[in-house]
């Protein structure tokens, strides 16, 4: 019982758990096709790609770990709705963005926090976000980068500190 224990401690620390793992294995739920809610305990890493349909994603106050690679990106056009909605995450060292909305996408931010990503929170083309109560800080270049001008965002009570280049940014390089 002892080893089976041990094991169990040693493969939950050597395989963390990715995000797209979560995501892949989520079921519909409250109106969403995809309805995920993380453990608060665990860290999750990698990016997350998503091209059609309604996520929620609950982080519960977990940490999604980027790994300096690609972030979390949601992407719509006029044949594939994509929306995403997520709380209580905080998202951390994403090499470009740590959720970038593109194409026609929309979804709403809430309660979440960007640290040491390039770009906390990316809008791009004809993207609609409602960003509330969200904290951006120490990211490389900027906080909030909307790219275009076209994006909308309807922003309440969030902080934005120690963002090198900006906190926010509109028209700003991608």
């Amino acid at each position: 019982m002892k080893n089976l224990i041990l094991y169990i401690i040693t493969i939950t620390i050597v395989l963390p758990i990715t995000l797209q793992e979560v995501y892949n294995e989520a079921e519909p739920g409250n109106g969403y096709d995809k309805y995920v809610v993380l453990d608060p305990n665990q860290i999750y890493e990698g990016g997350l790609y998503m091209f059609e349909g309604s996520t929620y994603i609950n982080c519960q106050g977990s940490t999604i770990n980027l790994n300096g690679g690609a972030g979390i990106s949601v992407f719509a056009d006029d044949y594939y709705n994509a929306t995403l909605d997520v709380e209580y995450c905080t998202i951390y060292d994403g090499e470009t963005y740590g959720i970038n909305y593109t194409g026609s996408s929309s979804g709403n931010v809430s309660n979440c926090n960007f640290v040491s990503n390039d770009i906390g929170l990316v809008l791009m083309d004809y993207s609609e976000v409602n960003l509330k109560n969200s904290n951006f800080m120490e990211n490389h270049r900027y906080g909030l980068g909307i790219i275009s001008e076209e994006p909308i965002l309807h922003a309440t009570y969030s902080n934005f500190w120690d963002n090198p280049e900006g906190d926010c940014a509109e028209n700003c390089p991608g």
